[in-house]
């Protein structure tokens, strides 16, 4: 029996999971909502300008549990799209058990 298997390509050059989320945040100093989150950051949409690509600054996740604040890197932002690709830069140990258990359990994370 011979089986047949289709691979679909994909834009998507990411290599962890993203999950969608309903969360707010500040990026910047600027608020916004998270639109989706991965361990390696997160998608930002604010109608607020301010933020350049390739900007480090800092965040602030806003989980049920309280603020995670820590340092992000913006890295794709398109003209016409208000939503802002975000990567983590240097989580400690906290930080990384926190998202991570966001992302792996987000009834208990979020």
């Amino acid at each position: 029996m011979k089986r047949l298997v289709r691979i679909t390509p994909t834009d998507d050059r990411r290599r962890d999971k993203r999950m969608a989320v309903e969360m707010t945040a500040m990026v910047g100093g600027i608020p916004g909502d998270v639109t989706d989150l991965s361990m390696a950051g997160f998608g930002f949409r604010t109608m607020v300008p301010g933020l350049e690509d390739g900007e480090e600054t800092d965040a602030q996740l806003h989980f049920s549990d309280g603020p995670l604040e820590l340092m992000v890197r913006i890295v794709i932002h398109e003209d016409d799209d208000d939503v802002y690709g975000v990567v983590f830069q240097g989580l400690d140990r906290n930080q990384f058990n926190r998202i991570q258990r966001a992302v792996t359990n987000p009834r208990h994370g979020l």
